[in-house]
C-alpha cells in the first residue's frame, strides 16, 4: 500500500505540522486503532507519502506510526508544502490560555478581559500577560 498525501502548513509554521499526520493517520486507520506509537524523526517541508514497506536507503523517514493493524512509514516526498492554513477555519484563536478551567466553571469564558491571559490568532501573539 502506498498513499500520496496533499498538506498545507498550519498557521505561520514552514514545517508539516506534527498533528496534521498523527489527525490524517488516524482518519485513515479509524477511530478504534488501538495500541498506537508515533515517532517522529524530523521536521519536513514537503509533501509526504505513507507506506507499509519497509523504507530504502534513499528514503526520508519523517515518522513512523503502528498500531494493531500494523506499521505505516511517512516518507518525504520531493514536493515542497506552498499553502498555509489557519488552525480551525473560522476559528478565533488558534490558541487560549485562560485563567480557570471552563469544564469546572464555564463562566470563565464570559469575562475575556480578565480570565484570557494568552490569545495567538493566525499564529500571532495578540495578548500575553503571562509574562507581566
Amino acid at each position: 500500500m502506498k498513499l500520496e498525501r496533499t498538506f498545507r502548513f498550519r498557521g505561520r509554521r514552514d514545517y508539516l505540522h506534527s498533528t496534521s499526520l498523527f489527525d490524517d493517520i488516524r482518519k485513515i486507520r479509524g477511530a478504534d486503532a488501538r495500541n498506537i506509537d508515533m515517532r517522529f524523526h524530523r521536521r519536513t517541508a514537503h509533501q509526504v507519502s505513507y507506506t507499509d514497506t519497509p523504507p530504502s536507503a534513499d528514503d526520508t523517514v519523517v515518522a513512523e506510526w503502528s498500531d494493531d493493524a500494523g506499521k505505516l512509514y511517512v516518507i518525504e516526498r520531493d514536493d515542497r508544502i506552498h499553502e498555509h492554513e489557519s488552525y480551525d477555519e473560522g476559528a478565533l484563536a488558534d490558541l487560549l490560555v485562560v485563567d480557570g478551567s471552563p469544564l469546572e466553571n464555564i463562566e470563565v469564558l464570559e469575562h475575556p478581559h480578565e480570565k484570557f491571559r494568552v490569545i495567538i490568532k493566525d499564529g500571532v501573539v495578540c495578548k500575553n500577560t503571562l509574562l507581566s
